[in-house]
């Protein structure tokens, strides 16, 4: 499953509407409903209850956006505490090679 589809995900939950969900994460507004679709999809859920107004998460949605933070959360721990043995020039770093003898 595509991380990105979660982001959108969030962001649209965050902000209770897909155009300023849009605008925060600099797409267009068509681009995160297709994101959004997409995921209900995968999910087999419908996620937002969409309305004039905006947008309110449904119970699905309600249950699936603490998940997706932690899932997001965890990625973004992950890549944190691996990016910095990736910088070239650290003592110890073979640049993203093995040696041979490992």
């Amino acid at each position: 499953m595509d991380v990105q589809l979660f982001h959108t995900f969030d962001a649209v939950a965050t902000h209770g509407s897909v155009s300023k969900a849009a605008a925060a994460l600099g797409y267009s507004q068509p681009a995160v409903t297709h994101q959004v679709q997409r995921l209900e999809h995968l999910l087999r859920a419908r996620l937002f209850d969409r309305c004039a107004g905006g947008v309110t998460l449904t119970s699905a949605g309600e249950r699936l956006l603490p998940l997706a933070r932690t899932v997001l959360s965890v990625l973004g721990q992950m890549q944190a505490d691996i990016e910095p043995d990736a910088s070239p020039g650290k003592a110890g770093d073979s640049g993203g090679r093995r040696s041979p003898d490992r």
